[in-house]
């Protein structure tokens, strides 16, 4: 909003400033929603030791890009009509902080309010690349639905379960079953272990049983390397 009314009606018109103001709010309240998410995730491989001390070294790094984010962005917005805003981010320890990370992304001076926004925009922006890049760098290193599960069946847990996480593993032979059904073959496989009956001949012959399923993980476990010894 705020950059068609920037082009349309000119950057002093009073709907840029508030569509400034509500995109630096939702970015905000964006960025904080996703911090729950993140802790939880990094609470769980925390309490497990087979995680890499990296990857729960990329997901702190991310929560605090997305705090950072999330207290950044609403400043920006709320310093084009609250004054108190603008009073805090001209103080001289944050006036000095953002003017040496402006240099950082290219802004050589700060003679305005606009240059420190320019600034923070751009340390936004910095912020904004580094979670994708820490994204993408998690879900590499994270566990599949197959590996998670290979961890808690009955199979894998003295390898991979420390006795202090023996909660996490499957109680029951029908929890291991269900989680295996959802988790694995329709989570990963979009296979239904248990398909509706139906009497249209091209559904059925179209229909995965079990064995082809299980033929499928298999080669999916042979392309990991998991099945060379």
């Amino acid at each position: 909003m705020a950059m068609v009314t920037a082009v349309f009606k000119g950057m002093k018109n009073v709907f840029y400033s508030v569509g400034k103001t509500l995109s630096g709010i939702l970015g905000g309240i964006a960025s904080c929603l996703l911090i729950p998410n993140e802790y939880d995730r990094f609470i769980e491989k925390s309490s497990d030791q087979n995680h890499s001390t990296i990857l729960k070294s990329l997901l702190g790094v991310k929560i605090v890009a997305l705090f950072l984010t999330g207290t950044i962005t609403p400043l920006i917005g709320l310093s084009y009509h609250v004054v108190w805003c603008r009073q805090f981010l001209t103080t001289r320890a944050t006036f000095w902080m953002i003017r040496m990370l402006g240099k950082k992304v290219g802004v050589q001076k700060m003679a305005s309010m606009a240059a420190l926004r320019l600034a923070l925009w751009r340390i936004v922006g910095l912020l904004g690349v580094i979670i994708m890049g820490l994204d993408i760098a998690v879900t590499l290193l994270s566990d599949d639905n197959l590996e998670t599960w290979l961890k808690r069946c009955a199979l894998r847990t003295n390898k991979y379960l420390m006795p202090h996480n023996k909660i996490r593993i499957y109680q029951t032979s029908q929890q291991q079953t269900e989680a295996f059904e959802k988790e694995v073959l329709n989570g990963m496989f979009d296979i239904n272990a248990n398909p509706p009956k139906v009497n249209n001949k091209a559904s059925r012959d179209n229909d995965i049983d079990i064995d082809e399923a299980l033929a499928l993980i298999e080669q999916d476990m042979d392309e990991r390397e998991f099945l060379d010894d």
